[in-house]
């Protein structure tokens, strides 16, 4: 059982405490005795016998006595063990929030593209996935869908509609219709969607500028970078008419380019992160948005084309780098275009860190960390009608359909077999309460896997681990950093 995490950022000391999910400096003999909790159980005697070596008894008995007055007086460095995952909320509370709550909804307009980017999900090289194929939304499916969304969506938030494909703007005409019925219904609402940008032309621009879309288009840096994975069906590069389509949002409506325009980026092997930061930082603006994101590394054949030990080393040393940068004008305050697109890339985890709710733990059942209520936060529309949780997860989990709304029931066993997984490998864990692992980290060809957790684990853990220090480091020399 790992109750704690203790770290040390230059030379100083630090412990993560699960239990009151506080960062607390300690001093080196205190840090020790932490570290070694599992041989001795704060036990004086024990602590005295296992680290005798390290100081004099005395110093040990005094330092377990002010780690026993810790715990007592400030709710810190508890041993608190986790029983089991559970639901939140009693049926009826659950229910109340679907009938209430819902207010973003994705339509899954096609599964058809015109490019075939070489690490796509839905490509080929992913075992039990889907690949692309040419099925897309029918118009009875689109009404009755209009139809769940009046049934769920009480007005009480603002409306937000996404569209996701494949490609959405190969169902333009179908866009523009869902448009148009649900602003019959409703004023205050939102669209977005995401797109690879080869098929904007001045009539679409038009109609996105007209109702306010907010557009993300997929970018993944410069031209020799982007064009190494996203390509046409007849492997043509794509650069270039995506850059003049940008072009031609700024030629039609500059102040909705810079305010609404924002870019997807996949971070792939070879890897070049130096390369796509000095791009981003001279072709965009401090108010554009760069989501990013890395391939997805299980269950592919993509990265067989690559060296990775070559690779991850490269990777590594260029994430080591901008992270110094990174932590040196987060320290220092200033705020600039490359401190932004920095932050789009490092920031957001250290942000969350510095935003966690730091309370004791008042019970040993506990929700899942990062997992959601499948659904609620989002409600994605498949082609065919189904009802899934979001564009990540799309049709592998499934919990309803547009004519008979949200399985309540489906939705209750596929949260609570989700904790199932959680019971058999996270509860013993120091980082329960910072992992936002989520249901797509555990799915495998179409199923919740244990497997598949475990593999995805390794690698939220180092995530942690790394956000720790350096949000640690950042926080040492300015405690302001993230306000």
């Amino acid at each position: 059982m790992k109750y704690f995490y203790p770290y040390k950022v230059e030379d100083r000391f630090w412990v993560y405490d699960r239990y009151s999910n506080k960062i607390t400096e300690v001093d080196e003999l205190t840090y020790k005795i932490i570290a070694s909790y599992s041989k001795h159980h704060f036990d004086e005697e024990k602590v005295t016998r296992y680290l005798k070596d390290l100081a004099d008894k005395e110093d040990l008995a005094e330092k377990t006595r002010d780690i026993k007055h810790y715990q007592k007086e400030y709710d810190i460095f508890k041993p608190f063990n986790l029983y089991r995952c559970i639901m939140p909320v009693t049926d009826r509370d659950l229910e109340i929030k679907y009938e209430n709550e819902i207010h973003h909804f994705i339509y899954n307009l096609t599964k058809d593209c015109n490019l075939r980017c070489k690490y796509c999900k839905f490509g080929g090289t992913y075992v039990g996935v889907k690949t692309h194929n040419t099925n897309s939304m029918s118009y009875d499916i689109i009404d009755e869908s209009i139809n769940l969304i009046k049934q769920y969506y009480k007005k009480k938030e603002t409306l937000f509609i996404a569209f996701y494909g494949g490609e959405p703007l190969m169902e333009f005409k179908k866009m523009k219709y869902i448009v148009k019925k649900i602003k019959y219904f409703y004023d205050n609402v939102s669209f977005s969607f995401t797109t690879n940008g080869t098929l904007l032309n001045k009539k679409i621009i038009e109609f996105l500028i007209k109702n306010d879309f907010l557009l993300m288009i997929s970018l993944d840096g410069s031209k020799d970078i982007h064009n190494n994975n996203r390509v046409t069906k007849n492997g043509r590069e794509t650069f270039d008419i995506i850059i003049k389509r940008i072009n031609e949002i700024k030629e039609n409506n500059i102040r909705y380019y810079n305010r609404n325009v924002g870019f997807v980026v996949t971070i792939a092997p070879p890897y070049n992160l130096i390369e796509i930061i000095n791009f981003f930082e001279k072709n965009t603006n401090i108010n554009q948005r760069l989501f990013v994101s890395a391939v997805e590394p299980f269950g592919t054949s993509y990265f067989d084309n690559f060296n990775m030990k070559i690779q991850n080393k490269k990777l590594r040393k260029q994430y080591k780098e901008l992270i110094e940068e990174y932590i040196i004008l987060k320290t220092k305050n200033i705020y600039n275009l490359r401190t932004k697109i920095l932050n789009d890339f490092f920031g957001i985890a250290l942000l969350e860190l510095d935003d966690r709710y730091i309370f004791p733990l008042e019970s040993s059942q506990i929700p899942p960390n990062g997992a959601c209520f499948p659904g609620l936060k989002s409600l994605f529309i498949n082609i065919d009608g189904k009802l899934g949780m979001c564009e990540k997860v799309n049709d592998q989990i499934t919990f309803g359909d547009v004519k008979n709304g949200i399985n309540i029931n489906k939705v209750k066993y596929i949260y609570k077999n989700y904790c199932g997984l959680v019971d058999k490998m996270c509860l013993n864990c120091w980082a329960y309460r910072l992992c936002k692992s989520c249901y797509i980290e555990s799915i495998s060809d179409g199923r919740n896997s244990l497997k598949r957790k475990l593999e995805y684990c390794h690698i939220k853990k180092e995530e942690i681990i790394n956000n720790l220090e350096t949000y640690t480091r950042i926080k040492m020399h300015n405690s302001d950093a993230f306000m």
